[in-house]
């Protein structure tokens, strides 16, 4: 196994362990013994605990940041850009639970330089999709609304949707769907 290998290792077995036991209750020691070997083992690719959770919270904006450029080269229109991003933001949420659930549960607990890189970089994924918003309302394919509220509220649900009963029975993609179109369509109440 190569370094990268066993680095790339290691974060997904954090990932696991910080989501079924919380990050503070996860130990070093739990991890290497997980992995199955030594405490120094970990050191040699790591240097603390906090570099593993930054790593972890890295890797999922990193890949959303990524998606973002790939969803804008193959799609013309701000609005299908956005249904893009949203469809696989929820995919990703859903076929990467415990990695989501660390992210979401806690980024608190990186050191401060972490926890603001990280904030920034989210940020950053935010205002890409507020924009895509607001075009898409100037596309006259949205409805008007503010983008904040909006673009909030989308990914508020999607962020939230592994803790749904009804998400665990569908594959990711099926799952990220219907939260999409639920988004895009809301209860879809018709006028009396």
């Amino acid at each position: 196994m190569t370094g990268e290998e066993r680095r790339s290792q290691i974060i997904d077995v954090a990932e696991r362990l910080f989501s079924k036991q919380g990050y503070e209750q996860t130990t070093l020691d739990d991890l290497a013994a997980e992995i199955g070997f030594t405490k120094p083992a970990i050191y040699y690719y790591f240097d603390s605990k906090d570099t593993i959770l930054f790593e972890i919270h890295d890797r999922i904006v990193r890949k959303a940041l990524e998606g973002l450029e790939r969803i804008e080269a193959n799609h013309d229109s701000a609005t299908d850009r956005l249904m893009a991003a949203l469809l696989a933001h929820g995919e990703a949420v859903l076929a990467n639970v415990d990695a989501n659930r660390v992210f979401e549960r806690d980024r608190h607990a990186l050191s401060a330089p972490r926890r603001s890189a990280i904030q920034e970089r989210d940020r950053q994924y935010t205002r890409i999709l507020r924009n895509w918003h607001t075009q898409a309302v100037d596309e006259g394919r949205l409805r008007a609304a503010d983008s904040t509220i909006a673009i909030g509220s989308a990914l508020g649900a999607i962020n939230w949707a592994y803790r749904l009963p009804a998400a665990a029975t569908l594959d990711a993609r099926d799952a990220a769907a219907q939260l999409l179109d639920a988004a895009a369509h809301g209860l879809g109440v018709q006028p009396s």
